[in-house]
Protein backbone atom coordinates (compact mmCIF):
# COMPACT_ATOMS: atom_id res chain seq x y z
CA UNK A 1 0.00 0.00 0.00
CA UNK A 2 1.81 3.12 -1.20
CA UNK A 3 -0.25 5.38 1.07
CA UNK A 4 0.78 3.57 4.27
CA UNK A 5 3.91 1.73 3.17
CA UNK A 6 2.39 -1.51 4.44
CA UNK A 7 2.89 -4.82 2.67
CA UNK A 8 0.27 -7.56 3.07
CA UNK A 9 1.34 -11.21 2.97
CA UNK A 10 -1.47 -13.77 2.88
CA UNK A 11 -0.66 -17.25 4.14
CA UNK A 12 -2.24 -20.27 5.73
CA UNK A 13 -4.70 -18.99 8.32
CA UNK A 14 -3.65 -15.34 8.46
CA UNK A 15 -2.42 -12.23 6.69
CA UNK A 16 0.71 -10.51 7.97
CA UNK A 17 0.92 -6.73 7.79
CA UNK A 18 4.53 -5.69 7.28
CA UNK A 19 5.87 -2.18 7.86
CA UNK A 20 9.47 -1.77 6.77
CA UNK A 21 11.19 -4.85 8.15
CA UNK A 22 8.71 -5.69 10.91
CA UNK A 23 5.42 -7.56 11.12
CA UNK A 24 3.06 -5.13 12.85
CA UNK A 25 -0.11 -7.22 12.73
CA UNK A 26 -1.32 -10.72 12.01
CA UNK A 27 -4.93 -10.79 10.89
CA UNK A 28 -7.37 -13.68 10.37
CA UNK A 29 -8.22 -13.98 6.70
CA UNK A 30 -9.38 -17.55 6.14
CA UNK A 31 -7.48 -20.82 6.32
CA UNK A 32 -6.73 -21.07 2.59
CA UNK A 33 -5.99 -17.69 0.98
CA UNK A 34 -5.38 -17.84 -2.76
CA UNK A 35 -5.05 -14.17 -3.75
CA UNK A 36 -4.74 -10.66 -2.35
CA UNK A 37 -5.18 -7.28 -3.97
CA UNK A 38 -5.08 -3.61 -2.92
CA UNK A 39 -7.78 -1.20 -4.05
CA UNK A 40 -5.93 2.12 -4.49
CA UNK A 41 -9.25 4.04 -4.46
CA UNK A 42 -10.05 2.96 -0.88
CA UNK A 43 -6.69 1.59 0.41
CA UNK A 44 -8.61 -1.57 1.36
CA UNK A 45 -6.83 -4.88 0.93
CA UNK A 46 -8.94 -7.81 -0.23
CA UNK A 47 -7.78 -11.33 0.67
CA UNK A 48 -9.58 -14.14 -1.16
CA UNK A 49 -9.91 -17.40 0.75
CA UNK A 50 -10.84 -20.32 -1.49
CA UNK A 51 -13.42 -21.61 1.01
CA UNK A 52 -14.87 -18.67 2.94
CA UNK A 53 -14.93 -15.56 0.74
CA UNK A 54 -13.16 -12.22 0.79
CA UNK A 55 -11.69 -10.62 3.90
CA UNK A 56 -11.54 -6.82 3.67
CA UNK A 57 -8.66 -5.17 5.55
CA UNK A 58 -8.10 -1.49 6.30
CA UNK A 59 -4.62 -0.76 7.66
CA UNK A 60 -4.17 -3.28 10.45
CA UNK A 61 -7.86 -4.10 11.02
CA UNK A 62 -10.23 -6.62 9.48
CA UNK A 63 -13.40 -4.77 8.47
CA UNK A 64 -15.54 -7.65 7.24
CA UNK A 65 -15.67 -10.89 5.29
CA UNK A 66 -17.88 -10.89 2.21
CA UNK A 67 -19.35 -14.24 1.11
CA UNK A 68 -21.66 -12.83 -1.53
CA UNK A 69 -24.77 -14.02 0.24
CA UNK A 70 -23.76 -17.62 -0.25
CA UNK A 71 -23.45 -19.90 2.74
CA UNK A 72 -20.03 -21.36 3.39
CA UNK A 73 -20.65 -24.96 2.42
CA UNK A 74 -18.91 -28.13 3.44
CA UNK A 75 -16.93 -29.65 0.58
CA UNK A 76 -19.52 -32.39 0.13
CA UNK A 77 -22.36 -29.89 -0.37
CA UNK A 78 -20.65 -27.58 -2.86
CA UNK A 79 -22.19 -26.95 -6.27
CA UNK A 80 -19.07 -28.11 -8.12
CA UNK A 81 -18.63 -31.35 -6.19
CA UNK A 82 -16.26 -30.20 -3.48
CA UNK A 83 -13.78 -27.94 -5.21
CA UNK A 84 -12.73 -24.37 -4.70
CA UNK A 85 -15.46 -21.75 -4.25
CA UNK A 86 -13.47 -18.50 -4.59
CA UNK A 87 -10.34 -18.26 -6.72
CA UNK A 88 -9.16 -14.95 -8.19
CA UNK A 89 -9.38 -11.20 -7.80
CA UNK A 90 -8.90 -8.02 -9.79
CA UNK A 91 -9.38 -4.34 -8.96
CA UNK A 92 -10.40 -1.66 -11.43
CA UNK A 93 -8.74 1.49 -10.04
CA UNK A 94 -10.90 3.71 -12.28
CA UNK A 95 -14.20 2.58 -10.76
CA UNK A 96 -12.92 1.17 -7.48
CA UNK A 97 -14.84 -2.03 -8.20
CA UNK A 98 -13.35 -5.31 -7.02
CA UNK A 99 -13.98 -8.47 -9.06
CA UNK A 100 -13.78 -11.87 -7.36
CA UNK A 101 -14.06 -15.09 -9.34
CA UNK A 102 -16.26 -17.66 -7.65
CA UNK A 103 -15.12 -20.85 -9.32
CA UNK A 104 -17.65 -23.11 -7.63
CA UNK A 105 -20.61 -20.79 -8.14
CA UNK A 106 -19.84 -19.95 -11.77
CA UNK A 107 -19.86 -16.20 -11.40
CA UNK A 108 -17.84 -13.09 -10.73
CA UNK A 109 -18.79 -11.19 -7.59
CA UNK A 110 -18.52 -7.40 -7.93
CA UNK A 111 -17.74 -5.43 -4.78
CA UNK A 112 -17.75 -1.71 -4.07
CA UNK A 113 -15.72 -1.11 -0.90
CA UNK A 114 -17.27 -3.68 1.49
CA UNK A 115 -20.58 -4.28 -0.28
CA UNK A 116 -21.44 -6.81 -2.95
CA UNK A 117 -23.15 -5.09 -5.89
CA UNK A 118 -23.93 -8.13 -8.02
CA UNK A 119 -22.77 -11.53 -9.19
CA UNK A 120 -22.28 -11.85 -12.95
CA UNK A 121 -22.83 -15.39 -14.31
CA UNK A 122 -19.86 -16.62 -16.37
CA UNK A 123 -20.00 -20.42 -15.95
CA UNK A 124 -18.53 -22.90 -13.49
CA UNK A 125 -14.76 -22.95 -13.55
CA UNK A 126 -14.09 -19.20 -13.60
CA UNK A 127 -10.56 -18.86 -12.31
CA UNK A 128 -8.44 -15.80 -13.02
CA UNK A 129 -9.38 -12.13 -13.36
CA UNK A 130 -7.52 -9.67 -15.58
CA UNK A 131 -8.15 -5.91 -15.45
CA UNK A 132 -7.42 -3.41 -18.19
CA UNK A 133 -7.58 -0.13 -16.31
CA UNK A 134 -7.24 1.88 -19.56
CA UNK A 135 -10.36 0.42 -21.22
CA UNK A 136 -12.23 -0.58 -18.06
CA UNK A 137 -12.62 -4.12 -19.38
CA UNK A 138 -12.43 -7.01 -16.94
CA UNK A 139 -11.47 -10.44 -18.28
CA UNK A 140 -12.78 -13.52 -16.42
CA UNK A 141 -10.96 -16.67 -17.50
CA UNK A 142 -12.96 -19.88 -17.34
CA UNK A 143 -10.68 -22.91 -17.41
CA UNK A 144 -13.52 -25.45 -17.51
CA UNK A 145 -15.15 -24.00 -20.62
CA UNK A 146 -12.01 -22.66 -22.38
CA UNK A 147 -13.50 -19.17 -22.48
CA UNK A 148 -12.93 -15.60 -21.39
CA UNK A 149 -15.92 -13.48 -20.44
CA UNK A 150 -15.40 -9.76 -20.91
CA UNK A 151 -17.08 -7.53 -18.33
CA UNK A 152 -17.50 -3.82 -17.86
CA UNK A 153 -18.81 -2.28 -14.67
CA UNK A 154 -21.42 -4.74 -13.44
CA UNK A 155 -22.30 -6.38 -16.77
CA UNK A 156 -20.96 -9.08 -19.07
CA UNK A 157 -20.36 -7.87 -22.63
CA UNK A 158 -19.42 -11.09 -24.40
CA UNK A 159 -17.79 -14.48 -23.99
CA UNK A 160 -15.12 -15.70 -26.39
CA UNK A 161 -13.54 -19.11 -26.85
CA UNK A 162 -9.79 -19.32 -26.24
CA UNK A 163 -7.19 -22.07 -26.00
CA UNK A 164 -7.80 -25.36 -24.21
CA UNK A 165 -7.35 -25.31 -20.41
CA UNK A 166 -6.38 -21.63 -20.08
CA UNK A 167 -4.66 -20.79 -16.79
CA UNK A 168 -3.66 -17.13 -16.74
CA UNK A 169 -4.29 -13.71 -18.23
CA UNK A 170 -1.86 -10.85 -18.86
CA UNK A 171 -2.76 -7.31 -19.93
CA UNK A 172 -0.38 -5.18 -21.99
CA UNK A 173 -1.05 -1.67 -20.72
CA UNK A 174 0.74 -0.16 -23.73
CA UNK A 175 -1.60 -1.66 -26.33
CA UNK A 176 -4.62 -2.44 -24.15
CA UNK A 177 -4.61 -6.07 -25.27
Amino acid sequence: NEATGHVYVAGSGSTAVVSGTQIIASLPAGANPVAAELNPATSYVYVVDRDTGVTVISGTQVITTVTGGMPVLSKLNRPNGGGVLFSGIGVNPGTGYVYVSRYGYGDVMVLSATQMLTAIPVGYGVQTIGVNSDTGYIYALNESHNTVTILTGTQAITTIEVIQSPTSIGINRGTGY
